[in-house]
């Protein structure tokens, strides 16, 4: 919480001095300290203090209700409940809210970090009002700020708004379509700007000697800029609880003295380089200038008053003018009305600040959008150095005082609808346009501040120049941008505007770190661990994706993580972008279980992966290596219905476990490819025992897939491996180690069979005759090979069967299509082509079905674009730290360089995102303490950008997909799909990196489906609903497939039959009617039957308006002699095929063939 606050800023506030009449009465601990100013000295005042949050909360206080960054926003709610002066509690402090009396509180009171960033106050805007205060304000009117000044630097300015304009025109020239980031450019120029002021001249680079080496313009900007923002919010407990500020806290002290020590050798070299420009004569008035020639300063004091002029021009003009811009650009309207103002003022002249009276709109703009956007929404605390009275409140020396200039420009009462942004509030008989102090954006009275007339100068003098050159839009699907309080508010987002242009997602923030427009929210430390709980992530990234957009990062504890939800950014990734994305991130378990990615699925692209590919294809997975296996498959499927039948046979009515059947055949299939024959048993010399094939099973493919998916906390924060897990390790290294042995134990056996002379072509005997990888390599490839075959392909095929048999409309339909292509003979692989309903099935089920929901994570390890979005380079490189305590193993983002003819790696840690100066460099043989190694590697690895594809989400993306939740294998034989095109659903890769066994997956699959509906008609177990998907590597059905199998007869036809001792009521021609079971084999059919012994009527006059409330099913003969014929009859092509075809006995029906019925 104290995290997300950046409390510095927003209300910390403390009692120097606790007078006795402010302690709380113990029975009464909820009262006011405060007392009205026409309330007797002994009565308290009514409580004005919003609620604390739980009972214990004497410490906690009101830190705990702050939670969020913009707390301002929290004190304006507060003010509606409780009134416009309020007091609150934060830890140890007391602090009230308000609009302040000068001469009692001119004091401020700065957190830790910022005492330390301003050298003890020693800058105009933060120092105590006192002689200091004023000689220094004094120096900077004279000098910078005040209207002789300005005029002084007035060409400056000019030239700083002509080079933003030619700059914007020149990135519309290179790119029409491309949307400008507005804060890149206008900062650059605020950033000249202010160093001129300063220093007298711009500055490209600087050599700093204190730091020993050369900096850029734009590393300046982050040492004099960014860092002491950042650093300034940063949050010392002890602010909260002054009581213990002997208590070291030395994180966050070295983090500020670090940036105050670059801040102060830059700011040195700077001054430095203009001494060396006034000692050749060279003559350039500046505030450097002028503050030697006044000579009444230290080294420091200079110093800080040079920095306060480069940072305070170069950020709070870049607040205002940037959300001024966005609000135009979001106000088409306005914007026109703004252009038209400008048009008839200034004509074909370019806007300049001789324009400015006579542009009241332009006014109202500027001073809008101070109200609505206020750069400083608290002004920098202070307390109370003498007693007062505030509000009708006393208020006692030392109170701290919050002054929230957001709640009194939010003010209902003072603003008519505050929430919007309507510069033409500022047009009406109520506001004079000359009044800077209407909003108090600027602060007032003696305290006012000092940039106040060259922030308006050159805001309103931007603003009007870029309107008048540009026409300015949003761009598309960008929102209202969140507040971010530093010290002072800057947009969430950089502006992103276009001219008649389309958007452009690109995004690349000025410290190049990654940055998107959706991340998901998440906690500090975790970032979104605690919202991945579920064991389907996929789900829930698909969840995030309709409310995020189909790209977005997420953070796992120090990671982060693009996830990909999108079918044509996944294409991007695994196609067009491949080259850059092609590297695996794997978890530890994996690590361990892949024997360091020694598989091809697994390895990282390169000469190890297309060797072992080339090996995998030439002897198992290849278009020649499968027609060499067709064998091995078509007896698995044999089989597989062979052992259908037997368990049937011996008991009709239970339900058959489809997965046990399937899963034992096809691990007999990879048992042959991947070692040249099946293995019922084996004895493991190292484990002292004989595996039976179910064990093998387990040790071969359940135990690794369990282990895959077993969550190891230090893959989320790697900076961490250092710290030992040893039950997670211990279990890990318990299922490599008996796969290892059992593995090994299969390969002896076949090198003894070799030994033997026998031949057998399989993938062992290939991976032995090349003799090119180590015993581990060759364990762990004819390991993939039996794994690989044995699970996704099972899941595939269950998952169809599971949908055909809760399908039966489309069970009949492809059991059709199967009889008009083969008739009566056996589905083969030559017929898939002929059978495009079965290849609509196979890809509709892996299209809702994901085997493998989410890809393997992989990384960049170069800079790349995905979706628009810039990704960065990722690199690992392990270094083993060697101490007299312990061994670190620590994986780190490092550059190679080159050093004194050394080759070595520099570490840059990011404490903040900013914070990018710290490098250690390790060169080989050189040693670094395990102090500095864990804190680097702490550091940095938060910034491993992982690339995470979500196959399911781009399954059941509705812009691709109609009704996607629902399978429907039709989708696939509309003219929008090829049924051959494998691409489709992605669901085996796509690239380079194109799943290797996708070949034998669809036809193994496709076989499969096709000969178990030509054999048997299926039907789900009574009870079973739709089981959940459960995630291990791969997608398995919650509870395996349970069916009822009934063996297709070889003829279903229309039976006409009569039943003996019957009475029926005859009425014209239309008879009674009702069905009768009949046994056929195995199959109980529902006939239809007509009652009486001389009354059957023929086949060929039947009607289907029979009086009769019962159920009529009609069969048809395998070449349809039987069938309605559309007009209420049955049609029978040919009456004696149908009869002869019969094999019935039935002891009570007799059978009366069609021209043996009497007519009528």
């Amino acid at each position: 919480m104290i995290g997300d606050c950046k409390g510095g800023c927003v209300v910390a506030a403390e009692h120097a001095k606790r007078s006795p009449r402010l302690r709380r009465s113990r029975r009464s601990p909820r009262r006011s300290r405060f007392r009205t100013r026409d309330a007797p000295r002994g009565a308290e005042s009514a409580p004005i203090q919003p609620p604390t949050r739980c009972s214990w909360a004497s410490f906690y206080w009101k830190l705990a209700p702050i939670e969020g960054k913009e707390a301002h926003q929290t004190f304006a709610k507060w003010a509606d409940a409780y009134g416009a002066i309020y007091s609150i509690r934060t830890g140890a402090s007391t602090l009230v809210a308000m609009v302040a009396k000068y001469s009692s509180i001119s004091t401020r009171k700065l957190s830790n970090a910022l005492t330390l960033l301003t050298s003890d106050k020693s800058m105009v805007a933060m120092s105590d009002y006192g002689e200091f205060h004023k000689m220094v304000k004094r120096y900077i009117m004279t000098s910078v700020l005040g209207t002789n000044a300005q005029k002084q630097y007035r060409g400056h300015r000019d030239a700083m708004i002509k080079n933003i304009v030619e700059n914007f025109h020149s990135i519309i020239k290179d790119d029409p379509h491309a949307a400008v980031n507005f804060r890149e450019v206008f900062k650059n120029g605020l950033f000249g700007l202010a160093l001129k002021e300063a220093l007298g001249k711009g500055v490209e680079t600087v050599y700093v000697e204190e730091l020993g080496k050369e900096i850029s313009k734009k590393e300046i900007f982050d040492v004099l800029i960014v860092d002491p923002l950042m650093g300034a919010i940063e949050v010392d407990w002890r602010d909260f609880f002054p009581y213990l500020r002997w208590v070291p806290n030395r994180s966050m002290e070295m983090k500020i003295q670090r940036m105050v020590t670059r801040r102060r050798a830059v700011m040195r070299a700077l001054i430095m380089e203009q001494k060396k420009r006034i000692a050749r004569g060279e003559d350039r008035s500046c505030y450097l200038d002028f503050l030697l020639s006044e000579n009444t300063l230290t080294e420091e004091q200079l110093m800080m008053l040079i920095w306060e002029v480069i940072i305070e021009s170069a950020d709070t003009t870049l607040i205002t003018t940037e959300w001024a811009m966005f609000e135009l650009a979001k106000n088409p309207r306005c914007q026109d009305q703004l252009y038209r103002e400008i048009q008839g003022a200034c004509g074909l002249e370019k806007v300049e600040e001789e324009h400015l009276p006579q542009l009241p709109y332009l006014n109202a703009v500027f001073h809008e959008t101070l109200r609505r956007h206020s750069p400083a929404p608290v002004v920098p605390l202070r307390y109370a150095h003498e007693d007062t009275q505030l509000g009708g409140y006393d208020i006692p020396a030392g109170t701290q005082i919050a002054i929230n200039l957001y709640a009194c420009n939010m003010n209902v009462k003072d603003w008519e609808r505050p929430d919007e942004w309507m510069p033409e509030r500022f047009l009406t008989s109520k506001f004079e346009i000359s009044d800077s102090h209407k909003t108090m954006a600027f602060g007032a009275g003696k305290r006012a501040c000092a940039g106040s007339l060259q922030a308006m100068l050159i805001s309103c003098v931007a603003i009007g120049r870029l309107v008048q050159e540009f026409e300015w839009r949003v761009r598309e699907g960008d929102e209202d941008d969140v507040d971010t309080v530093h010290l002072t508010t800057h947009k969430l987002h950089p502006l992103h505007a276009f001219s008649f242009f389309f958007s452009n997602k690109k995004i690349a923030s000025f410290d190049g770190c990654l940055s998107f427009d959706a991340a998901v929210p998440g906690l500090p430390l975790i970032g979104n661990l605690h919202q991945l709980k579920e064991k389907k992530p996929h789900q829930t990234f698909a969840n995030w994706a309709e409310i995020y957009g189909p790209i977005y990062t997420i953070k796992t504890g120090a990671s982060n993580v693009v996830v990909l939800n999108s079918t044509d950014v996944a294409k991007e990734a695994m196609v067009t972008k491949y080259s850059s994305t092609s590297s695996r991130k794997l978890s530890n378990a994996l690590t361990l279980l892949t024997s360091n990615k020694s598989m091809v699925a697994m390895s990282d692209y390169g000469e190890f992966h297309k060797m072992v590919k080339r090996y995998i294809m030439t002897s198992v997975l290849g278009t020649n290596a499968q027609k060499q296996h067709r064998v091995h498959r078509d007896t698995m499927i044999d089989k597989i219905i062979e052992i259908l039948h037997s368990v049937i046979k011996e008991d009709p009515h239970t339900a058959v476990n489809f997965r046990e059947v399937f899963k034992n055949e096809l691990f007999r299939l990879s048992l042959k490819e991947a070692i040249g024959k099946d293995v019922d048993s084996i004895y493991v010399e190292e484990l002292g025992k004989e595996f039976s094939k179910k064990e093998m099973f387990e040790v071969l493919v359940v135990d690794p897939m369990m282990g895959a998916i077993d969550v190891d906390w230090r893959d989320f924060f790697p900076y961490l491996r250092w710290v030992p897990n040893k039950s997670l390790e211990m279990k890990i290294q318990r299922i490599v180690t008996r796969r290892m042995a059992v593995t090994r134990a299969l390969i002896m056996e076949q090198k003894k069979r070799i030994a033997h002379g026998e031949e057998i072509s399989c993938y062992l005997d290939h991976l032995l005759s090349e003799n090119t990888l180590t015993e581990e390599q060759l364990i762990t490839l004819i390991w993939e090979a039996i794994i690989e075959a044995s699970d996704t392909t099972l899941i595939t095929t269950e998952w169809a069967m599971y949908e055909l048999t809760k399908n039966p409309e489309c069970q009949l339909r492809l059991y059709s299509e199967i009889q008009e292509v083969c008739g009566s003979r056996q589905v083969m692989e030559e017929d898939l082509p002929q059978l495009p309903y079965l290849n609509a099935i196979f890809h509709e089920t892996i299209r809702r079905h994901s085997p493998v929901p989410i890809v393997p994570p992989r990384y960049a390890h170069e800079e790349t674009q995905l979706g628009g979005y810039d990704i960065p380079a990722s690199t690992e490189v392990s270094i083993l730290c060697n101490t007299k305590l312990l061994t670190l193993t620590l994986t780190l983002l490092v550059a190679k360089i080159e050093l004194n003819g050394q080759t070595g790696y520099v570490l840059e840690p990011t404490i903040s995102r900013r914070d990018k100066y710290v490098k250690a460099l390790l060169c080989p043989g050189g040693r670094i303490s395990a102090y500095k190694m864990f804190k680097y590697c702490l550091i940095k690895c938060s910034n491993i950008c992982q690339i995470a594809i979500n196959l399911y989400a781009c399954n059941m993306n509705k812009k691709d997909w109609d009704r996607p939740e629902e399978w429907r294998p039709e989708r696939f034989l509309n003219g929008k799909f090829e049924s051959s095109d494998l691409l489709k659903t992605m669901a085996f890769g796509a690239g380079k990196r194109v799943c290797a066994g996708s070949l034998q997956a669809m036809l193994i699959s496709c076989v499969s489906i096709g000969r178990l509906v030509q054999e048997f008609e299926w039907r789900p177990r009574e009870g079973d609903a739709d089981d959940v998907d459960t995630v291990l590597l791969t997608t398995h059905k919650l509870h395996p497939l349970h069916a009822y199998l009934t063996p297709r007869g070889k003829t279903r036809m229309l039976i006409l039959l009569r039943i003996k001792d019957l009475s029926v009521h005859q009425h014209e021609s239309y008879l009674p009617c009702r069905t009768v079971p009949i046994r056929y084999r195995y199959d109980t059919t529902q006939v239809l039957a007509w009652p009486g012994t001389h009354h059957a009527v023929s086949c060929l006059q039947v009607s289907t308006r029979l009086r009769t409330t019962y159920a009529v099913s009609i069969f048809l003969t395998p070449r349809n002699h039987i069938r309605p014929d559309g007009n209420g009859r049955f049609v029978c092509s040919d009456p004696t095929a149908a009869a002869k075809s019969l094999d019935i006995s039935y002891p009570d029906l007799t059978l009366y063939m069609p021209n043996r019925c009497p007519s009528g």
